[in-house]
């Protein structure tokens, strides 16, 4: 489930609870709001950060009153940062979207000021249609996976299947992640630990680069995976350099998400 960050002053927090909070949940969103004035306490300050952090969606309830809150101004500064393409502005009165953030005129709003079925029409084609659009699945893949790596040619010329596991992290089309991968042969069995890196392409394709966490140990590649529509398998190819093999490596990842 999506979380969404409702941003707004204090004034509107009737508009918030009566026309909002229903609708969203009722699309399978969960909505985050401050249910006090969050000007009454610094702790309120820690509050509204970890609310922003933990929300996907950030929806901005404009009106005059938002429009003079520093806190508002502050919540849409960081969401112009870090949340770009899920920023739904949502007017309610006459206001300027300039006085909230300078680019906030070029963002789709949803305008409740006249027809308020028309407006919610507006607020969830923009948020479904984002919601289930390809580039979903790249969001979806943060989290832990486990799976396996099979390698062509081992040291001995023998196949290998290493296990697998591992967290992703995504910001944007950047990937970030640690894995953990360990095999049993013959004579040794063989553990370490590799942080990743990488890109996402064409709304479905991930380019991870891998090299050893440990200091001293020697392998590093690439792996480019095709991701699920549903974002929670990811199966292709890799080639990179074989600490064991010492030589190049090639073979198949397949990845499963677990969490």
């Amino acid at each position: 489930m999506s979380r969404i960050f409702l941003s707004h002053a204090n004034n509107d927090r009737e508009f918030v609870e009566e026309e909002l909070l229903g609708l969203l949940k009722a699309l399978g969103f969960e909505p985050w709001f401050a249910e006090e004035d969050i000007r009454t306490s610094e702790h309120w300050e820690q509050s509204i950060l970890r609310g922003l952090r933990r929300s996907d969606w950030f929806l901005l309830v404009m009106s005059p009153s938002a429009a003079k809150s520093e806190w508002v101004k502050r919540e849409l500064s960081w969401a112009m940062s870090e949340r770009v393409g899920r920023i739904i502005p949502i007017l309610i009165e006459d206001c300027e979207p300039v006085d909230f953030h300078i680019g906030l005129p070029r963002i789709q709003h949803a305008d409740f000021r006249a027809d308020r079925k028309v407006a919610r029409e507006t607020l969830i084609k923009l948020m479904v249609d984002e919601e289930y659009s390809p580039l979903r699945r790249l969001r979806t893949i943060a989290g832990e996976w486990k799976g396996a790596i099979h390698q062509d040619k081992g040291p001995k010329g023998q196949a290998i299947e290493y296990r697998l596991t591992g967290t992703l992290d995504v910001y944007r089309n950047m990937i970030t992640g640690e894995f953990a991968y360990s095999v049993s042969l013959e004579d040794s069995a063989i553990e370490a630990r590799m942080i990743a890196s990488g890109k996402s392409f064409y709304d479905r394709f991930i380019q991870l680069n891998y090299e050893p966490k440990d200091p001293g140990a020697i392998h590093f590649g690439t792996m480019i995976l095709e991701v699920s529509a549903k974002g929670n398998t990811a199966s292709g190819y890799f080639t990179g350099y074989g600490a064991t093999s010492e030589g190049l490596i090639t073979g198949r990842v397949t990845l499963h998400k677990t969490v």
